[in-house]
């Protein structure tokens, strides 16, 4: 979504997420506890990660439509997990850029 804008804020409780629109419309979401948004791309697609009930990070991907997913899964001795799409060199994302998820310590799948 051109002239769209993806970001967090904190509510005074936990950072929560938005995406704002070219019309000034603001629509909030939360992935989970905490959740931190750090990409959006063309199509209005979202990324970021968020906190579980334990404090472990993980990623999730939001679409232009609302549909949050997750990549919440407990591996052991995970401390953060983060989707991100891969920024071709060009101002705004492709809406068909991968998105990958990175992970970090604990024990592979």
């Amino acid at each position: 979504m051109v002239n769209t804008v993806a970001g967090e804020y904190f509510d005074g409780l936990a950072y929560r997420g938005y995406v704002r629109d070219i019309q000034g419309t603001i629509t909030t979401f939360d992935a989970g506890v905490n959740t931190i948004v750090s990409s959006i791309n063309d199509g209005g697609t979202t990324t970021g990660y968020f906190a579980n009930a334990g404090g472990v990070l993980h990623s999730f991907w939001r679409d232009s439509h609302g549909t949050i997913t997750t990549t919440a899964r407990d591996r052991t001795g995970v401390i953060i997990e983060e989707a991100f799409m891969r920024d071709k060199g060009r101002a705004s994302l492709d809406p068909q850029t991968v998105i990958k998820s990175a992970w970090e310590g604990g024990v592979a799948d």
